[in-house]
Parts: C-alpha cells; sequence; structure tokens
C-alpha cells in the first residue's frame, strides 16, 4: 500500500501514525476511507457489504472485524472450520475451533492448519440464555481461527465486546460511497444500509429503529437474575437520555445478544423506573416490517367471504 494513494498531499507524520503505530484518528475522513477501502481491496473482501467498523481502544482508533468479514475470508480462501473441542472449565465455557486451508496446487502437503479457542462465561446462566453464551463461545472461536489462519492480527467483534474500555465510533459516513447507480431512487430502496446519509455506525436506520451496540451482563442480589445492560444507537429522534437501557428478561437479553452481533436495527420501547430506563418490548425491524407488508398485500375480507 503506497502512503500517496491515501491522499493527494498526505500528512507524512499522520500516516506514519496509522501505519506504523495502527492508530487512524489522525487521518482525514478521505484518508480513513481510502485506508478502509484498500484493505478490503488488499484482501479480496467487498467493501459494500462493510466488514470493518472503527473503534477506539487504548487511546488509538482501530478497525475491527465484523461479522462479513470472517465470512467472506472462509469463502474465498476455502477455510474449513472444525469444532475440535468443548469443556467446562470452572464458570468459563470454552470451545477450540480448528481452521485448515486447502492443500497447496501441485504438492502432497496438507495446508495449513490453526486453531483458537472461544470462552465465555456461564455462571449463574440458565435455560435460553444459557444456551445463547454457549453458542456465542462457538461463534467467537470460528471468527478467532479464521482472522488467525489468514494472518490478520485485528480483533473480531466478539471480541471488542468484552473489553469495556473499548468505545465504539459512530462515523458520519459510510464506509465506502455509494456507486452513481444507487443514487436512484428506486435502487436505493435496495442499497439498505449502504445509504451515505445514515449518521450511526454507518447504517441508514429505518424510521423509529435503533441499534445495540453493546451488551454488558451482570449479576444481581437475586443469584438467579441477571441485568443486561444495552448500549443504544439511535436516530434523532431517540431520546438523548436513553443511551443506555436495562433489562432482566433472558429473552430480550439473548435477542439483543443477536442484534448485536449481527448489527441488527430494532424497534425498541422503554419503561422509566428511577433513574433507570428498562425495555418494555423489543422486535427486530425487518420481522416487523413483514408482517406489515404482508397485511398490506392481505385480500380485504367482506361478508360473503365469512363462511358462516
Amino acid at each position: 500500500m503506497t502512503t500517496g494513494a491515501l491522499a493527494a498531499r498526505p500528512d507524512a507524520g499522520a500516516i506514519e501514525h496509522a501505519l506504523v503505530m495502527g492508530d487512524l484518528s489522525r487521518l482525514t475522513p478521505d484518508q480513513r476511507l481510502s485506508y478502509y477501502n484498500q484493505i478490503c481491496q488488499s484482501l479480496d473482501l467487498n467493501p459494500l457489504t462493510k466488514p470493518f467498523a472503527y473503534i477506539t481502544l487504548n487511546g488509538k482508533l482501530v478497525l475491527y472485524a465484523l461479522k462479513d468479514c470472517t465470512e467472506q475470508l472462509r469463502s474465498k480462501r476455502g477455510v474449513s472450520v472444525t469444532i475440535a473441542a468443548r469443556e467446562v472449565v470452572e464458570d468459563c465455557y470454552i470451545v477450540t475451533a480448528r481452521a485448515s486451508l486447502p492443500a497447496p496446487v501441485g504438492t502432497a502437503q496438507p495446508g495449513r492448519q490453526d486453531e483458537s479457542i472461544g470462552a465465555v462465561s456461564i455462571g449463574g446462566l440458565k435455560g435460553e440464555a444459557r444456551a445463547n453464551a454457549m453458542m456465542k463461545a462457538e461463534t467467537k472461536a470460528k471468527r478467532r481461527v479464521t482472522l488467525s489462519i489468514c494472518g490478520l492480527g485485528m480483533l473480531d467483534e466478539t471480541e471488542v465486546e468484552t473489553i469495556p474500555t473499548a468505545g465504539y465510533v459512530v462515523e458520519p459516513q459510510s464506509p465506502m460511497p455509494i456507486p452513481a447507480q444507487l443514487k436512484d431512487a428506486n435502487d436505493r430502496a435496495f442499497a439498505g444500509t449502504l445509504s451515505d446519509e445514515g449518521p450511526h455506525l454507518g447504517v441508514d436506520l429505518p424510521p423509529g429503529t435503533v441499534l445495540i451496540v453493546r451488551v454488558d451482563t451482570k449479576d444481581t442480589k437475586n443469584k438467579n437474575v441477571r441485568q443486561s445492560v444495552l448500549t443504544i444507537q439511535g436516530g434523532p429522534d431517540w431520546p438523548a437520555n436513553q443511551t443506555t437501557v436495562s433489562t432482566i428478561n433472558p429473552k430480550f437479553a439473548a435477542l439483543a445478544e443477536q442484534c448485536c452481533q449481527d448489527r441488527t436495527p430494532v424497534f425498541l420501547t422503554t419503561t422509566q423506573k428511577g433513574s433507570w430506563w428498562n425495555v418494555a418490548t423489543l422486535d427486530i425491524a425487518a420481522e416487523i416490517a413483514a408482517t406489515r407488508v404482508q397485511h398490506e398485500h392481505s385480500e380485504p375480507v367482506d361478508v360473503d367471504s365469512i363462511p358462516f
């Protein structure tokens, strides 16, 4: 990668800070956009699917890998992943994932292999909450070993969620500009999260929806009850005093974890109890929209259609 491609008149100090120190904070938005796209190009990733996102870690602005990054890497490089072991050590559920690459063409040597673990705390969890935590450990193991075998020394989003000092960065623009052909109103309806006007994590949120960008779970005085605190990124209409909401409902907590991991917009309503805002309802936006469309296209009912 040449520094000249990052900007017409690059700041040598900022470029050095990005390439050597790994801190992108000194780059201009245009330079970060160019850097992002060149990273995607070097890895043969589609930047329109948003394989990476920004996060502030130890005072540095860095990229971390999202689900689309590891999915594309496995597909394009022929990475095979198997689960080598599952075990419970004290209160931790640990999954070991083994990855392998195809054998080099024209040789009898086997492809390179690698292993990584994914670990989560399951102490005090029961039922669906415990099941979701165990699935998260498997997901974490698979993604970590994929990044490792592909030679990427960056964090995966499942690791970022467990770092309390990490700060999600809200970018004013999508990582990649929308191609001109998508500017047409009809095409933009299919562009989904590719809008260059979306102010939150590069996502154009449907009206009335929010993103859950982090879920932190902690114990309560009742050993059978755990509280999940959701960090919210909403649109301009979302109340500024509700950037964090909480729930002790394990179904809401499990759904929030999944939506956070997949960056899925949700419809969220809250109720206030003291200084806390609690989750009242939580629904996946796409499912609600599909139900509305189904209702809009259903046949009207008249008197003659009633069979009695």
